[in-house]
């Protein structure tokens, strides 16, 4: 759907119509978040001219491309006067809903154990600050428009049983022309996203990490 919206607006007879452009940049930073397939993201910046997609983005801004819907668990540290940032900060938001049915099982679960109930933490939106002060998770907060926002989200989920890592053949392959190599330059940067992007399409067993980190 995203790519027949860009084409309709190409036209080579308009190519360097800078309004065009602007416009197909504002759909793609628009939708880079919203696609159902989620690791196809990147594929989208592929529609577009060189000078389209450096607007693009500038509009995504650099977290964008750090973050895998599949895959959230990490540290945040979001401008939300940035349009990619305030996606993401969305995005999040969408996800830990997801998750209330596995904290109403952890929940549950502390509940009932030996010594009595335990004081009530919040698992996944945690060490939340807003503009540099402390703010406790609020299930009905509503994004600004600006601020910086940080916190660490945890994905308190697990894979469900008999779900099956990335395939031997696949895996070797993508450790030895891909991680390889960025390990032998030192790039370890690179390593780590080229990783988190293929997460966001596989599992990976025990085994596999071992062999990534050794």
């Amino acid at each position: 759907q995203v790519v027949a919206w860009v084409e309709a607006l190409y036209d080579k007879g308009h190519a360097e119509n800078k309004d065009i452009r602007q416009t197909r940049a504002e759909i793609v930073s628009y939708c880079f978040h919203k696609l159902v397939e989620t690791s196809r993201t990147r594929e989208l910046l592929t529609l577009l001219d060189p000078e389209a997609r450096k607007a693009a983005e500038r509009m995504l801004g650099p977290s964008s491309f750090d973050f895998t819907r599949e895959n959230p668990t990490g540290y945040y540290h979001l401008n939300l006067a940035e349009a990619g940032d305030r996606a993401i900060c969305m995005v999040l938001q969408e996800l830990r809903s997801l998750q209330i049915p596995r904290l109403r099982q952890i929940h549950k679960y502390y509940q009932n154990r030996t010594g009595g109930p335990r004081d009530e933490l919040e698992r996944v939106w945690r060490n939340v600050k807003f503009d540099g002060k402390v703010v406790p998770f609020d299930p009905a907060w509503r994004v600004p428009q600006a601020g910086t926002l940080e916190l660490d989200f945890v994905q308190v989920t697990r894979p469900g049983t008999g779900t099956k890592p990335i395939g031997a053949g696949s895996f070797e392959d993508f450790l030895q022309n891909t991680l390889k190599p960025l390990a032998a330059a030192e790039e370890e940067g690179e390593l780590v996203a080229k990783v988190r992007a293929k997460s966001d399409d596989f599992y990976f067993s025990c085994e596999q990490v071992y062999r990534i980190l050794t």
